[in-house]
């Protein structure tokens, strides 16, 4: 499905934190809607609990098929 993506974070707290964001699930999206499982974890590779997380997905149009 993708890579794990490191992430800056910390917008609530005025603070810049890293943060490393993995897809659980699914392992190969499907054509249609597909429910996703992230694990959020901070620096030291601890999971965060009770984060709020946005995800935006985005595929280009590729020849005449839509995007």
């Amino acid at each position: 499905m993708g890579t794990p993506s490191q992430a800056q974070g910390g917008a609530g707290t005025g603070a810049n934190q890293n943060v490393s964001v993995e897809v659980l699930d699914p392992k190969t999206a499907k054509t249609g809607m597909n429910a996703i499982r992230l694990l959020v974890k901070d620096a030291s590779g601890k999971p965060i609990t009770g984060a709020e997380v946005d995800v935006g997905l985005f595929m280009p149009q590729m020849g005449t098929m839509p995007p």
